[in-house]
Order: structure tokens, then sequence, then C-alpha cells
């Protein structure tokens, strides 16, 4: 009896620490998933006119470092550092995270969390 109770501990104790491993591998495997995916942006992918992938409108136009608007007459400036699109309006700028940008398609998310969708039609 004191042989079955000593037995049972012992495979108890090898089993969490059998879990301790695995949740290592686990955190370690996801730690590198995020390095790998850091985004690298091409920032002439952004030259062209964007439309909004919902309502299929086409929203600016960017040539060099400034944006068109097509409802509004101000020309504004921008510019990317590292992840974020960032916009000068007059009195303000406002950030956006760049979650996608190529060729065809650029999404980002603002700082209320709303993510922008656009595809390009012009280059």
């Amino acid at each position: 009896m004191k042989y079955l109770i000593f037995a049972l501990i012992f495979c108890a104790s090898c089993m969490n620490t059998g879990n301790t491993n695995k949740n290592t591998i686990i955190e370690e495997k996801s730690d590198s998933i995020k390095k790998q995916t850091k985004l690298t942006i091409d920032k002439n992918e952004i030259q062209g006119t964007w439309a909004d992938y919902e309502t299929k409108r086409e929203v600016y136009q960017i040539k060099g470092d400034t944006i068109y608007y097509f409802d509004h007459p101000d020309r504004l400036k921008y510019k990317i550092t590292n992840d974020t699109f960032i916009i000068f309006y007059e009195d303000t700028l406002e950030k956006y995270k760049i979650l996608e940008l190529d060729k065809d398609s650029f999404i980002n998310k603002s700082r209320l969390n709303y993510i922008n969708h656009f595809y390009k039609t012009k280059y």
C-alpha cells in the first residue's frame, strides 16, 4: 500500500513537470512568431489613388509627401515612421498603425481601434 501511494505521488509530480515544459515551449514559439511578423514597409507602395474597401469610393491620392482628399480642399502632409502613418492636419495630427501595406492594399488602425481598409485604383 505504501508503494502504491508513493508511485501515485511520483507519477503526479512527473505530469506537472511535463506541463511546465510544454508551456515554456509554447511561450518560446509565440515569441519567435511575434519576431517573424515584423512589418516591412516599402514607402513607395503608398503612392497612388486609394479607394475605401467597403464603399468602393476613391478617397484620396498620395503623391510624394502630400495627400489629396477628394472631398477636402486642403493638401495635407504625411509621414511614415516605422509602422505608423501620420497625417498632419492644420491644427493637429492623426496617427494610424499600419497593419498591411503592399502595391494593392493599405490597411491601418486608428487610435480608436477602427480598421481602415483601402485598395489602390490608380498607380
